[in-house]
This record gives C-alpha cells, structure tokens and sequence, in this order.
C-alpha cells in the first residue's frame, strides 16, 4: 500500500469560524448527512469540492471537482491548493479559492474523509468539529458509488477498525462526535438534536 502524504499550505487562507469533518467508511452515509445540511441549513453549510484525478463513477458526483494529471500538477505548482493528498497513483486536493469562498459567505466548510487526512487535517486546521459516522459494512456497501466491491468490503474493514481506534485514543483536542446510521430519518434527527450540532450553529 501506498504511503499516503498530505500537503498543507495556509498562506492566503482566510481563517474559519469553524470546520466540519465527516468521517467513515464508504456509503456510510457521509454524503448523505452533508447534503441534508446544506439543504435544510442551507446558510450554514457548504462542502468543499474535492479535487481529484480519478474519473467519475456517475454523474451525481457534484461534490467532486474532476481534473486531468496535468491540471492538478498545474494547480500545486501554482499553489493553488491549500491541502492536497500525494503518494499514489490518483490525487486528491482542496483549492483555496473553494475553501476562501465558503468562509467569505459566512458557511462552516464541510469536508468528506473516509480515513485519510483526519489525524494530519484536524491537526493544521482551527476550530475543526469530528463527525464519525459508524455503519454496518455489509450495508454501507449496497450504498456506496465504488465500482469495485470487493476491494471496497476490505478497505471498509480497515477504516471503521482505524476510526474506532481514532475514536478510543481521542484526545479531546476537537470536538468529537459520534453517530449510528440505520439508514433511515432518525440518522438526520438525532445529529441535527445533538449538543454537538447545536455548537456548531453557534460559530455561524
């Protein structure tokens, strides 16, 4: 496997009220939750695309932003990535730009992690509050866009193991919370009822 390395660069980065982290593994429902807010608290929220090299899987991928190798290498050597992920063959990134526009109108910047980047991310950014998302794997699997199913069933494994442990040696330095999806309506309710959300909406 791949070592994974994140790049951080701030300068020119307006500095955020707060950030919002949704973690898990994949089709546990982190896209799910983050779209709920920017639609019922559609002045509080807003998710920063994700830039990224690999192709789309559908066209409901609105919340990613697609480029070719050269685009993205285009984008680091212009700085125009505030974070960015290396050290495999498909890159991910977030543009300042993005992230400035987001903090500019007043929003908390949701970001989507599956695992990667939460421990170096939540270290370099101010004011980040951690959702983590828990799931049964073999149904987060019916909901997730990865093509490749088998590959994904292991790789859910280890990220729900990793959140866990991240979960149990939490130090406090964040906010933290901690939510069940039974993929229904009480997923949305009882995150939107939790003190958690409710500090949230006081930075906006």
């Amino acid at each position: 496997m791949a070592k994974l390395i994140w790049y951080f660069d701030n300068q020119g980065v307006l500095l955020p009220k707060g950030n919002l982290f949704i973690c898990g593994q994949s089709g546990s429902g982190k896209t799910a939750l983050s779209d709920y807010l920017c639609k019922v608290y559609e002045d509080d929220f807003e998710i920063v695309p994700n830039c990224t090299t690999r192709r789309a899987r559908n066209s409901s991928e609105r919340h990613f932003r697609f480029m070719s190798e050269d685009e993205f290498i285009s984008c680091v050597n212009s700085n125009e990535f505030f974070m960015y992920r290396s050290g495999d063959k498909i890159k991910y990134g977030y543009l300042k730009s993005d992230y400035n526009s987001i903090i500019q109108r007043n929003k908390i910047p949701i970001f989507m992690f599956r695992l990667s980047g939460l421990e170096q991310l939540s270290d370099k950014l101010s004011n980040c509050y951690i959702c983590i998302i828990q799931a049964d794997i073999e149904r987060s699997l019916l909901y997730s866009e990865d093509i490749n199913a088998a590959r994904l069933a292991d790789e859910s494994r280890v990220v729900s193991d990793k959140l866990n442990k991240y979960i149990s040696e939490n130090n406090m330095k964040n906010p933290l919370f901690v939510i069940r999806n039974e993929y229904n309506d009480s997923f949305f309710k009882n995150f939107v009822s939790s003190s958690f959300f409710l500090k949230l909406l006081d930075l906006v």
